[in-house]
């Protein structure tokens, strides 16, 4: 009996083992399928935008942090008086696309197009040195390659990035610089909107015992900036960190960066601390504090860029590198915290009845973001669309200035805007003996 009882319960086994596998197997059929029909229909889009609307193909080579986020994302609101721009991830459109994407964070030196230096350098002196008039249609000769980065420098020193930048593989740099081919920064007009907007809540309904908030997800900064948050709680200022870095608080970020707004609506406060101190990287930190209505206490760039181009007023932030050590900064954060009068000077760009001065200010602050003509996110991508939909007819001549040829090699520009020796401050600047200087 007992032997029949084992016979029987090995079959049970094998029999739900069996069933186990033809489930995953189905699960991986459908899996399969699913991925198969998407992509159908996603080359079905794209081929309607080819044909019907006349639309330039610009190929993401890449993911975009793990994700094909930008599949089938049209650049159509350029008002360019030419036919829009299409993305698409399917690198068998390679052949269609009139520029080739490589987002840096995800470049892989085992995943790059079949091409060597050597004749990827022919292809384009031949293009540069050819003469072609403007309007005039030809054959594309030419695909350029895009290095686009959201992150600063010392993030993209990795081997393959820094290798095709030295072997001068990308023809543009597509990235939050000002100086890059097509500035993507992390600004715009929602920036002006929420950023001018009377402060919501008021602050008597802000949180009054913690007044601080943070999110972070890189807690070993190029710059050391967790080391101000540590000081900022030694010397008496309260702060709920939200995020991966010393959490005292549940993660609610949810979609994309821009998500945590609603939670800093509480606070007075919000460290918009960069993770390095380069030139013009300033990123949704100070976008959501300012749209939030809490005063950002800020780490990034110097103070005469954050004052020309990043904030609405003279005021409009409290800056780490004016205090000479943590505890000075503590005092003035508290010294506000229990000053209404005080705390609200520095949402003076709110009020409207503003001396010239401020005016000035607040009125260069939303010409530089505010949509359409202004240096917003959306901007870098409608140059790089028209100049896409010149290459893609064979002109050689761009409408645009700063991304003409002959006047400087694309390559240098790259090389230029990529680089962190005299981009950015040196590492652990706020992890140096007692003070932050």
């Amino acid at each position: 009996m007992a032997r029949v009882a084992g016979r029987l319960v090995k079959t049970v086994v094998t029999l739900c083992a069996v069933v186990f596998a033809l489930q995953q197997l189905f699960r991986y059929i459908g899996s399969r399928s699913a991925s198969s029909h998407r992509k159908e229909q996603d080359l079905a889009r794209l081929d309607a935008a080819q044909r019907d609307e006349d639309a330039t193909v610009l190929l993401v080579w890449t993911t975009v942090y793990a994700e094909t986020k930008f599949e089938g994302y049209r650049v159509d609101y350029c008002g360019l008086g030419r036919p829009m721009c299409v993305l698409t991830h399917h690198r068998e459109r390679q052949a269609d696309a009139a520029a080739v994407l490589f987002f840096a964070w995800d470049t892989e030196a085992s995943d790059m197009p079949g091409i060597s230096s050597k004749k990827r350098r022919r292809q384009r002196d031949e293009y540069q040195e050819e003469i072609v008039k403007p309007q005039q249609h030809h054959q594309q000769q030419y695909q350029p390659w895009v290095l686009w980065s959201a992150e600063p420098p010392y993030r993209l020193s990795r081997a393959v990035v820094s290798e095709h930048i030295a072997q001068g593989h990308f023809d543009r740099s597509m990235t939050y610089r000002f100086d890059s081919d097509y500035p993507v920064p992390f600004f715009n007009g929602k920036t002006v909107e929420g950023a001018l907007a009377p402060m919501d809540p008021p602050v008597s309904r802000r949180n009054n015992d913690v007044p601080v908030a943070w999110f972070a997800s890189n807690c070993e900064s190029y710059n050391g900036r967790e080391r101000i948050v540590l000081e900022l709680q030694r010397y008496g200022v309260k702060v709920d960190s939200y995020g991966a870095c010393f959490a005292n608080q549940p993660n609610v970020a949810r979609g994309d960066i821009f998500s945590t707004v609603p939670t800093i609506r509480q606070y007075k406060f919000y460290l918009s601390l960069e993770n390095s101190n380069c030139r013009d990287y300033v990123t949704e930190k100070l976008h959501n504090a300012l749209v939030a209505g809490a005063v950002p206490i800020v780490v990034g760039p110097k103070q005469d860029e954050y004052r020309r181009h990043f904030l609405p007023g003279p005021n409009a932030a409290v800056f780490v590198d004016d205090f000479y050590t943590a505890k000075d900064l503590a005092e003035y954060i508290l010294f506000l915290h229990h000053n209404d009068t005080a705390y609200m000077a520095h949402h003076a760009h709110r009020d409207n009845a503003q001396d010239r001065a401020s005016q000035a200010t607040r009125d260069a602050f939303a010409d530089t973001w505010d949509e359409p003509g202004g240096q917003n996110d959306r901007r870098g991508l409608c140059m790089l669309c028209e100049e896409a939909a010149t290459w893609r007819r064979g002109e050689r001549v761009s409408q645009h200035e700063t991304t003409g040829y002959p006047r400087i090699r694309p390559v240098e520009r790259v090389e230029r805007v990529m680089a962190i020796d005299g981009q950015c401050e040196a590492r652990d600047k706020y992890n140096r003996g007692a003070s932050f200087l």
